[in-house]
Protein backbone atom coordinates (compact mmCIF):
# COMPACT_ATOMS: atom_id res chain seq x y z
CA UNK A 1 0.00 0.00 0.00
CA UNK A 2 2.82 2.43 0.86
CA UNK A 3 4.51 1.79 -2.51
CA UNK A 4 1.20 2.37 -4.30
CA UNK A 5 0.66 5.70 -2.51
CA UNK A 6 4.18 6.84 -3.43
CA UNK A 7 3.60 5.74 -7.04
CA UNK A 8 0.31 7.61 -7.35
CA UNK A 9 1.84 10.74 -5.82
CA UNK A 10 4.58 10.69 -8.48
CA UNK A 11 2.10 9.84 -11.23
CA UNK A 12 -0.06 12.87 -10.40
CA UNK A 13 3.01 15.12 -10.30
CA UNK A 14 4.16 13.81 -13.68
CA UNK A 15 0.70 14.42 -15.16
CA UNK A 16 0.63 18.00 -13.90
CA UNK A 17 4.14 18.60 -15.29
CA UNK A 18 3.04 17.13 -18.62
CA UNK A 19 0.15 19.65 -18.59
CA UNK A 20 2.64 22.51 -18.09
CA UNK A 21 2.27 23.07 -14.34
CA UNK A 22 5.25 23.94 -12.18
CA UNK A 23 5.52 21.32 -9.44
CA UNK A 24 7.26 21.53 -6.08
CA UNK A 25 7.46 17.93 -4.86
CA UNK A 26 6.14 17.33 -1.38
CA UNK A 27 8.51 14.70 -0.06
CA UNK A 28 6.56 11.96 1.70
CA UNK A 29 8.83 9.17 2.85
CA UNK A 30 8.32 5.96 4.77
CA UNK A 31 11.56 4.72 6.38
CA UNK A 32 10.80 1.14 5.31
CA UNK A 33 10.83 2.07 1.61
CA UNK A 34 12.94 5.24 1.68
CA UNK A 35 14.91 4.49 -1.49
CA UNK A 36 11.75 3.88 -3.50
CA UNK A 37 10.03 6.96 -2.09
CA UNK A 38 12.86 9.26 -3.24
CA UNK A 39 13.28 7.65 -6.64
CA UNK A 40 12.50 10.08 -9.44
CA UNK A 41 12.57 13.29 -7.42
CA UNK A 42 14.83 16.04 -8.81
CA UNK A 43 18.18 16.85 -7.25
CA UNK A 44 19.34 20.41 -6.54
CA UNK A 45 15.82 21.85 -6.70
CA UNK A 46 13.07 23.16 -4.42
CA UNK A 47 11.17 20.60 -2.33
CA UNK A 48 8.52 20.73 0.38
CA UNK A 49 8.57 18.77 3.63
CA UNK A 50 5.92 18.44 6.30
CA UNK A 51 6.44 17.83 10.01
CA UNK A 52 2.86 18.41 11.13
CA UNK A 53 1.61 15.53 13.18
CA UNK A 54 4.97 14.76 14.76
CA UNK A 55 4.13 16.60 17.97
CA UNK A 56 4.92 14.44 20.96
CA UNK A 57 4.94 11.13 19.05
CA UNK A 58 8.40 9.69 19.76
CA UNK A 59 8.27 7.24 16.86
CA UNK A 60 7.41 10.05 14.43
CA UNK A 61 10.30 12.13 15.82
CA UNK A 62 12.70 9.21 15.36
CA UNK A 63 11.48 8.67 11.80
CA UNK A 64 12.03 12.37 11.05
CA UNK A 65 15.60 12.15 12.37
CA UNK A 66 16.23 9.24 9.97
CA UNK A 67 14.39 10.63 6.95
CA UNK A 68 15.44 14.29 6.99
CA UNK A 69 19.23 13.84 6.66
CA UNK A 70 18.70 11.07 4.11
CA UNK A 71 16.55 13.38 1.96
CA UNK A 72 19.11 16.20 2.27
CA UNK A 73 21.96 13.89 1.31
CA UNK A 74 20.12 12.22 -1.57
CA UNK A 75 18.38 15.24 -3.14
CA UNK A 76 20.67 18.12 -2.06
CA UNK A 77 17.80 20.64 -2.25
CA UNK A 78 18.54 24.33 -2.83
CA UNK A 79 15.45 25.34 -0.85
CA UNK A 80 13.02 23.48 1.43
CA UNK A 81 9.51 24.78 1.89
CA UNK A 82 8.75 23.67 5.43
CA UNK A 83 5.45 23.48 7.19
CA UNK A 84 4.88 22.10 10.64
CA UNK A 85 7.04 22.66 13.68
CA UNK A 86 10.80 23.09 13.42
CA UNK A 87 12.70 19.93 14.23
CA UNK A 88 16.21 19.51 15.64
CA UNK A 89 19.16 19.61 13.24
CA UNK A 90 17.29 21.15 10.31
CA UNK A 91 19.13 23.07 7.61
CA UNK A 92 17.53 26.41 8.49
CA UNK A 93 19.72 28.32 6.02
CA UNK A 94 17.94 26.66 3.08
CA UNK A 95 14.50 26.36 4.69
CA UNK A 96 11.49 28.65 4.45
CA UNK A 97 9.02 28.02 7.26
CA UNK A 98 5.25 28.38 7.05
CA UNK A 99 2.88 28.26 9.96
CA UNK A 100 0.23 25.56 9.98
CA UNK A 101 -3.00 27.53 9.69
CA UNK A 102 -5.25 24.51 10.33
CA UNK A 103 -5.38 25.19 14.06
CA UNK A 104 -6.55 28.77 13.49
CA UNK A 105 -9.70 27.47 11.84
CA UNK A 106 -10.42 24.51 14.11
CA UNK A 107 -13.23 26.36 15.90
CA UNK A 108 -14.66 27.85 12.70
CA UNK A 109 -18.43 27.64 12.64
CA UNK A 110 -18.82 26.71 16.30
Amino acid sequence: MKIAISFYNKLIMAWWQYKGKTIIPNIIVDPAIIDYCLEGYPKHSVIAMNSTGIGKDERAKQNWQIIYPFVIDRLAPVRIIRYGGKQPNEREEISVYYENDNKKFSNYGR
